[in-house]
């Protein structure tokens, strides 16, 4: 019988192990509740997957998904900052009536670069101004992006595909700008609601 030496065995042994090593599929997992960027620039709770630069940029390295009656995906409490989503994509439930980016009350920020899905209300804006929501993709909604008593703001280069109503422009909304927006599959495109339109 013909015997194998002793450093072949460990060789083969090694690279079987390494093969095996590299070849190891992790499975990567999502942000699951709601994730607040606080007044003070703070984001919370601790470790959510959004980068602060100078608590003016946040940025998001991860997908977000939300679920639980009323809850929302990112809650924005603070003014003058920009959240870049960079592709990423915030995931909601419309039975439970959540909100993808909730900016109420808010002043000076920009939404950008950001995928959300399957809220009730993917961008809720209540009474607030100058907001910029640009090169979003915003889908599956009841309602896309909802605009309640705000102004001074601008929708500009978002695709809106799939939701029940695209945009809703209601409750004495003034000087808002919707610009450049490509909305498909949608119940209702652009509804205005409560205002008076002159020209």
């Amino acid at each position: 019988m013909r015997r194998i030496p002793f450093a072949y065995m460990l060789l083969l042994g090694l690279a079987f192990g390494f093969s095996g090593f590299m070849f190891r599929i992790s499975v990567v997992r999502a942000w699951v509740g709601t994730v607040y960027i606080r007044a003070d620039g703070t984001v919370e709770p601790v470790g959510a997957p959004i980068n602060i630069t100078d608590k003016v940029m946040y940025e998001l390295w991860d997908n977000i998904n939300v679920n639980g009656l009323m809850a929302s995906s990112v809650v924005i409490e603070r003014d003058n900052i920009i959240l870049d989503g960079n592709g990423f994509t915030v995931h909601g439930l419309k039975s439970q009536l959540t909100i993808g980016v909730d900016l109420r009350q808010r002043n000076n920020v920009t939404v950008k670069n950001l995928n959300i899905k399957g809220h009730a209300f993917g961008i809720n804006l209540y009474q607030s101004a100058n907001i910029k929501v640009q090169a979003c993709n915003i889908t599956d909604n009841n309602w896309g992006i909802d605009l309640k008593y705000s102004g001074n703001s601008t929708i500009l280069g978002n695709n809106l595909v799939d939701n029940g109503l695209a945009i809703r422009y209601g409750s004495s909304s003034t000087h808002n700008t919707i610009l450049r927006n490509n909305i498909t599959g949608a119940g209702s495109g652009i509804v205005i609601q409560e205002n008076v339109i002159s020209t």
